[in-house]
């Protein structure tokens, strides 16, 4: 009885945490979480913006050093052609008919005019509030390019006659040009791309150059049917090496991308992909607006103007693309089409890059427009500045982030091209 009597009626208390400490410690375990979370969330958002921004930076980089190149070499093989300047080009390749191209060439390049195709070494087209187009054209052999007179007598067939083959190779494209006078102005005329193709006997074991004279142009990749030219025409001949070059480069849209694509239209082949993620492109010119023109005592080269860059203006108005194909005088300066071309002295290049990955919101920046040839003006002081205005979605999204890259490069075969280099060489315009 007394051991009943001492014991308690009282539960045991049990260890542990209550209801309320539970509560607590799952609050503060959420609140750990979700900042984790979203430490990981601003981490991974900076890694793909710097992701971004370098491979726009690498793009915008590699694609001006590209164009950059292009635009160097641009006339490279022309300059010394009379009458390669705005001269109407025909081609063919594996016996069809590619310039002047009797349809629409693919976007971008479907506004460019290429009936008659006038060739030019550089010409950008406008494209107002979209991206420009730029053209660029050259060649290169181991004549030096230097024209050479067409022994009229030897022509015949698919054969052509020259005073020598001196540096003519197998497999060479040939452009034939000839200039016409129009009172006392010199214009060029039309122009034909061939390719010589002769047979192994005819050519110089050592060298690899042509012996044979006349030489075959029948059945080779740019040959043209240039037995149809009537035989008394004089035209001057140059090589232009086994790759001419004849590029349209411009910015393509669509499918929510946007990319710099160039199109071969001698090969009639492309676009080709030269650099994603580009969603503007610009040009403007140096031009030599100096009156000073003549021929060089030295070298017998036609020049116009000092050779510096007196003002830069955009590819409009007298400095349309229109005006740099005209083969006629015309617009305030009276210039015709191939002497405004050899008064551009260089090129101002301008792309826009995006990058890849697009914010959730809009990305803060000082004002919600992109420019491009910031600071740029004309010699009378008007500024060239391009302003793109960011907006909500399309290709000037404010949940973008752009990247403006600019280059100024100078145009170095330009010169010469217009002289003749005989006065027989000359025809005069039918009345």
């Amino acid at each position: 009885m007394s051991g009943a009597r001492g014991r308690s009626s009282r539960p045991a208390r049990q260890s542990g945490l209550s209801l309320i400490e539970l509560m607590v410690a799952l609050v503060i375990t959420m609140m750990a979480s979700l900042l984790m979370f979203q430490t990981m969330t601003l981490g991974e958002g900076g890694k793909r913006t710097a992701r971004g921004g370098n491979e726009s930076m690498r793009a915008g980089t590699m694609v001006l050093d590209e164009l950059s190149f292009l635009v160097r070499t641009a006339g490279t093989g022309l300059a010394q052609i009379p009458g390669a300047y705005g001269c109407a080009l025909t081609a063919y390749r594996g016996g069809a008919q590619v310039l002047p191209f009797g349809g629409t060439l693919p976007a971008p390049f479907d506004a460019v005019p290429t009936a008659p195709f006038r060739m030019a070494p550089v010409m950008a087209f406008d494209g107002g509030d979209t991206p420009d187009v730029l053209l660029v054209m050259s060649g290169s052999s181991a004549s030096a390019n230097i024209a050479i007179p067409r022994a009229e007598a030897m022509v015949g067939g698919e054969s052509i006659g020259v005073t020598n083959t001196v540096g003519i190779r197998q497999n060479d494209a040939v452009l034939m040009t000839r200039l016409m006078r129009s009172g006392a102005l010199l214009q060029p005329a039309d122009c034909f791309l061939t390719q010589v193709n002769v047979a192994a006997a005819d050519l110089n074991a050592a060298t690899g150059y042509v012996e044979s004279n006349p030489f075959s142009v029948a059945g080779n990749t740019y040959s043209a049917p240039i037995g149809t030219l009537p035989v008394g025409a004089r035209y001057t001949l140059a090589t232009l090496g086994t790759a001419p070059v004849a590029m349209l480069i411009g910015v393509r849209r669509g499918a929510g991308r946007s990319d710099l694509v160039a199109y071969d239209l001698l090969a009639q082949t492309g676009p080709t992909v030269l650099a994603e993620n580009i969603v503007d492109f610009q040009v403007l010119y140096g031009v030599d607006t100096n009156a000073t023109a003549g021929r060089s005592i030295n070298t017998d080269i036609d020049f116009f103007g000092d050779g510096i860059v007196d003002d830069w203006v955009a590819p409009i108005g007298e400095w349309s693309a229109a005006n740099l194909r005209d083969p006629a005088p015309g617009g305030a300066t009276s210039w015709n089409g191939p002497e405004r071309q050899r008064r551009i002295k260089s090129l101002r290049l301008a792309i826009v890059t995006v990058d890849s990955e697009v914010s959730r919101k809009a990305v803060d920046r000082l004002d919600q427009t992109v420019r491009l040839f910031d600071g740029a003006v004309d010699k009378g002081n008007g500024s060239l500045r391009i302003e793109r205005t960011l907006g909500t979605g399309g290709w000037w999204d404010q949940r973008s982030r752009y990247q403006v890259f600019e280059s100024i490069v100078p145009v170095r075969n330009l010169t010469g091209g217009l002289s003749p280099l005989e006065p027989n060489l000359i025809f005069a315009a039918s009345p």
